[in-house]
């Protein structure tokens, strides 16, 4: 089976590669949908991309005095996120209130699953239409109609478990 980005990366990953690759898809996207990948959505999606980790706003805005920026205002960075959401290059983690970076080409595909480190907070993401299927059939077995589907999954990677 091929090793997709999309995947937890291993412990060599050099960051640097999916950092200028997921700017450079960014800029595409961005132009194509005539939108601005403004110098605050870079860093926001920079910061996002270098960690692999889903990161709350206000860790977001940690990062980016630590890094020497402005600290510019929570909303501002909330609607950052939320103009990244647009553009499909991020995602949301509800239970954590917190956002990663869509490695899918072509951006968000549902149905989602996303898969949490516990030990080292790098997050991942999948799309099996077999795993989804599941769930409008227990919903209909219990009477429910979901809205929508992204399932969470916590546990360990590979490169913690190799480590432990």
């Amino acid at each position: 089976m091929r090793r997709m980005a999309t995947h937890f990366p291993p412990g060599d990953h050099d960051h640097g590669a999916c950092v200028n690759t997921l700017v450079a898809r960014a800029e595409l996207q961005c132009a194509s949908n005539q939108a601005r990948l403004t110098p605050l959505r870079r860093e926001v999606l920079t910061l996002l991309a270098a960690s692999h980790k889903a990161m709350t706003a206000y860790e977001i805005l940690q990062e980016m005095v630590m890094g020497g920026s402005r600290k510019p205002a929570p909303i501002t960075v909330y609607r950052t996120l939320e103009f990244l959401m647009e553009q499909a290059l991020v995602h949301r983690i509800e239970s954590r209130n917190a956002y990663f970076v869509c490695y899918r080409q072509g951006g968000h595909v549902q149905p989602v699953q996303v898969w949490i480190c516990r030990n080292c907070g790098v997050v991942a993401e999948t799309c099996s239409t077999q795993m989804a299927s599941l769930i409008p059939q227990l919903a209909d077995q219990i009477g429910f109609t979901p809205a929508t589907t992204v399932v969470e999954i916590e546990g360990v990677c590979r490169v913690c478990q190799t480590q432990a």
